[in-house]
């Protein structure tokens, strides 16, 4: 089936003898695919491992559960591990504090995090009930923390129409008391953040700082990148041609960035007087000042520790968000004890709550929400293609897709649904629809990549000779033809020949998974044709299963395709598509001007007068 099994790892400090070789993970599936259990670090594979993380999944294979929100062993009904470091339990309908949501937004999400010392007794369980309006944009995080809903850690959203926040309000446990540490007022000149006021009596570190009240406290260039965020300090951001920083001066410090020509971050120099620190990112290892400072890898890193790497692992919830850092107990031999290094929690929009944040070691993982780096200097996070302001929720550059879905805020943070969406680094699968095709069953394709590197283009268009309802595929003499943008495909030959597609559902993904979709979409492309089981929709549900998202599920169609629950029918799996995977972004691409076709309407009462052939005008 092609499903990964298991990764390893062994390490060596220059000249010295090679540590022990480990398990990094090993994965379990259940028959349709979905990973149920993964084993974190082990010297002696297929018995015990440092972390067994247990996830479950409901009827339409939304996740449910990773261990449990009490971290007990239920005997592996969710959790069979008595060392679990962190658990989360999510509910959509059937929960009886949230508000039920029927249609893929999350009512409520508990957790737990493990204990940072084994003589203490387990932390407190924390849960958040959400809210959202009916463009499907959060409004309201209720937090408990006990068994009332006592809102220490409560938010509270307004939005004008094109998904700008208009007012946030947050709270925060300060001294075991509950406080409203924000209370934030946006004004905006269109889209573009001009000014944020924050009416709170609140003046300590957490939430946003009210910096300076002026009337524009940021500003913009000619190509809609922020500028100036004199809240934080910014007084300049100077930018390249791919729209990345190359310098920000902040708080009278700078922080230069070099780039490859594809735009990946190479080098970070940060200057502070005459103290200067340079980070470089070469291949996933990472240098501070020179010296290897961690490699990473797929659950973490190794840190380097004198002459040794130890390994830290990041436990993750739904949006990939690092909870809980561990690594083993140094008395342990088996390596099979854990000890936490880290916890983290967040509010929507991924700013850090401090109190829930006993754990603050040093070095600090950086590596935080959704996974991406917090850049300590200025309080953003890096995406790849954007820099990200969890504070006020917001990019600091307009999105480079805004073209393509002009009715959402170009800096809005994934159309305001953090509970359910992320968006790793700006590359997408986009699920083409030609709904007139074939008689009116529609024909699908996708494109997968973004408009700094380009997409890639994958159909398949029936049997060779178009009859017959199987045979060799005809394809396109490019597998995988490049475009430079969506505009670029919107005016090919491809997209007249093949479409004209008039919808598209975009969703976010990362470099990784783009790679193991587009190996999957080549392979659906060039094998061979069957309307049944192998045609045009199988390339859009191939790539999303190796992208790990829904491909289409749906009622069990007896007598055309046995034993599935996917139906043949592109237009209809198009719409399963976007019922199963919530959090994207539905296209409506421009069509070309319809050709002349011949008749004309004389009055409104009048009947059409049919012109002639040979009397059409061209």
């Amino acid at each position: 089936m092609g499903r990964k099994v298991r990764s390893y790892n062994q390490l060596r400090h220059e000249s010295l003898t090679a540590q022990a070789k480990v398990v990094l993970n090993r994965f379990f599936y259940n028959g349709i695919g979905q990973v149920i259990q993964k084993g974190l670090h082990s010297l002696t594979p297929y018995t015990a491992y440092l972390q067994s993380v247990y996830y479950r999944y409901n009827e339409r294979g939304w996740l449910t559960s990773i261990n449990n929100s009490t971290l007990s062993d239920d005997g592996g009904y969710t959790n069979s591990a008595g060392n679990a470091a962190f658990g989360m339990e999510i509910a959509y309908q059937g929960t009886s504090t949230g508000r039920p949501q029927y249609n893929g937004n999350i009512s409520t999400v508990k957790w737990k995090q493990g204990r940072t010392d084994l003589s203490l007794p387990l932390p407190g369980q924390q849960s958040y009930d959400y809210d959202y309006d009916r463009l499907n944009r959060l409004t309201a995080a209720v937090s408990t923390s006990s068994a009332a809903k006592d809102g220490f850690y409560n938010e509270a959203l307004t939005y004008d129409q094109m998904g700008n926040i208009t007012a946030l309000g947050r709270n925060e446990k300060v001294s075991g008391v509950k406080t409203q540490i924000d209370t934030l007022s946006y004004s905006y000149n269109g889209n573009r953040l001009t000014r944020v006021d924050d009416a709170s009596a609140y003046n300590g570190l957490a939430g946003f700082t009210d910096g300076v009240q002026v009337a524009n406290e940021y500003t913009y260039d000619g190509n809609a990148n922020m500028r100036k965020d004199l809240n934080k300090g910014i007084t300049s951001i100077n930018y390249n041609m791919l729209n990345l920083p190359e310098s920000i001066t902040v708080n009278g410090n700078t922080v230069t960035y070099t780039y490859d020509a594809s735009g990946r971050k190479l080098k970070k120099v940060f200057t502070a007087g005459s103290n200067i620190t340079t980070t470089e990112y070469i291949g996933g290892i990472q240098y501070t000042n020179g010296a290897i400072d961690f490699i990473q890898n797929e659950e973490g890193r190794a840190r380097l520790s004198g002459t040794v790497y130890k390994y830290e692992y990041d436990l993750k919830d739904h949006l990939g968000n690092t909870r809980t850092t561990v690594t083993w107990d140094a008395a342990d031999a088996t390596q099979l004890t854990p000890k936490i290094l880290q916890q983290n929690d967040y509010y929507a929009f991924g700013l850090s709550i401090k109190s829930l944040e006993p754990n603050v070691p040093s070095p600090k993982n950086q590596y935080l929400y959704n996974g991406k780096e917090l850049q300590d200097e200025t309080g953003l996070y890096d995406y790849g293609a954007r820099l990200y302001d969890p504070v006020i929720g917001r990019w600091t550059n307009c999105d480079p897709h805004a073209s393509s879905y002009f009715s959402i805020s170009s800096y809005s943070y994934v159309n305001n649904n953090p509970i359910t969406s992320i968006d790793p680094d700006g590359r997408d699968l986009i699920v083409l629809s030609a709904p007139t095709h074939a008689g009116g069953y529609g024909h699908a394709a996708v494109l997968i990549g973004n408009d700094k590197t380009g997409y890639k283009y994958y159909s398949k268009n029936g049997t060779t000779e178009h009859k017959g309802a199987w045979g060799a595929s005809d394809k396109h003499p490019v597998v995988g033809r490049k475009y430079a943008s969506l505009k670029e495909f919107e005016a090919s030959e491809d997209n007249k020949k093949d479409g004209p597609y008039e919808k598209a559902y975009e969703l976010k993904t990362d470099e990784a998974t783009d790679k193991k979709m587009e190996e999957a979409a080549k392979k659906a492309v060039e094998s061979d044709y069957n309307v049944l089981a192998n045609s045009c929709i199988d390339v859009a549900s191939d790539a999303l299963h190796a992208g790990r998202f829904d491909n289409g599920t749906g009622p069990k169609v007896f007598g055309i395709i046995p034993n599935t629950y996917l139906t043949p029918i592109p237009n209809v799996r198009f719409k399963a598509i976007i019922k199963n995977n919530p959090g994207g972004v539905l296209l409506i691409l421009p069509q070309p001007k319809k050709k002349r076709e011949g008749t004309v309407t004389v009055g409104p009462l009048s009947k059409p007068t049919v012109i002639p052939d040979n009397e059409k005008k061209p």
